[in-house]
């Protein structure tokens, strides 16, 4: 929690910073998410239910800041604030009534690069590359035949990695344009964990664990996100 935080402040001083400067851009956008390998699964296939997050499709939003370096070059800094909600729901279990419902979630900050291919477009190809931080939070709820609800909450967990995508802008006017792209996200390279199971409570345990005598090789949490949105560029230049 105070990892988030702290990222959280330092993410705001920053965008404040450039919002002051030319050649600014807010991307506001929105996108679906699909799990990869450990992060998917089948929630009713008994070995995913043990061996990954059963995790079946995923939906996000948030924000894109951007700045250009380099004034003859399309080399932007880029800043995202993300929130990410992934989830899997199994009805009537073994046909008693029984409802389940699972969900992981990530407060995702992450800061890298982004490289335009065409200068002065008003449509411009990009790649970027960025290193993440996921902030996971998340629940798993059954309810009964009778409404009765049983809840687990996921305790709080941070981890870190990073995203890397290609995607395209393209420029309505001198202040509005849209983008759309894809992303790829390998959210647990590091800071994977197995601390066990709390009161109340269900652990992300990414990392690799001994359980009677037998190994559990490590999760790897990734997804692969596509999105579009409005862009915004601030104080931009006429030509």
């Amino acid at each position: 929690m105070r990892h988030t935080v702290f990222l959280s402040f330092l993410l705001l001083a920053i965008s404040l910073n450039l919002f002051s400067q030319k050649n600014f851009i807010i991307n506001l956008k929105g996108g679906y998410n699909v799990p990869l390998a450990d992060l998917k699964g089948n929630v009713y296939d008994a070995s995913d239910r043990a061996n990954t997050y059963i995790m079946n499709h995923g939906f996000s939003f948030g924000a894109a800041f951007k700045y250009r370096l380099l004034k003859d070059q399309n080399l932007s800094s880029v800043l995202n604030l993300e929130y990410t909600l992934f989830s899997n729901t199994r009805e009537n279990v073994y046909n008693t009534g029984q409802d389940e419902d699972y969900k992981i979630n990530a407060f995702v900050l992450s800061a890298g690069l982004e490289y335009g291919f065409l200068k002065n477009s008003k449509i411009t190809p990009f790649i970027g590359i960025d290193f993440t931080g996921h902030f996971f939070s998340g629940s798993q709820e059954v309810v009964g035949i009778a409404g009765d609800k049983s809840k687990l909450k996921l305790e709080p967990a941070s981890r870190y990695g990073f995203a890397a995508g290609a995607g395209i802008n393209i420029i309505l006017s001198t202040s509005l344009g849209v983008t759309g792209g894809v992303k790829y996200y390998a959210a647990n390279l590091i800071g994977k964990d197995s601390s066990g199971v709390t009161t109340g409570k269900f652990a992300l345990n990414d990392g690799e664990q001994i359980y009677n005598g037998e190994t559990i090789p490590e999760k790897n949490i990734s997804y692969i996100q596509l999105y579009t949105g409005i862009t915004f560029y601030i104080n931009k230049k006429k030509k």
